[in-house]
């Protein structure tokens, strides 16, 4: 999975911002797989959500404390 820039960046700031991790390039992937089934099956409703595992990275910026030499 690729990190987006926010989450990259986010045990750098002051304080380290708690973040949720996520894939944007396979929800665009995807996206576009659900975009081109509707188009090949028009008279079907998209089913389903995108249920994908999105954990959360907690840093000082909720409260939490880190232990020393752990940024997330």
């Amino acid at each position: 999975m690729r990190r987006n820039i926010c989450h990259s960046l986010a045990p750098f700031a002051t304080p380290p911002l708690t973040t949720v991790r996520s894939d944007p390039i396979g929800h665009g992937r995807l996206a576009v797989k659900m975009l081109l089934s509707q188009i090949h099956t028009r008279d079907h409703p998209i089913e389903g959500a995108d249920e994908s595992p999105a954990p959360l990275v907690i840093r000082e910026s909720c409260g939490a404390r880190t232990a020393p030499g752990k940024g997330g």
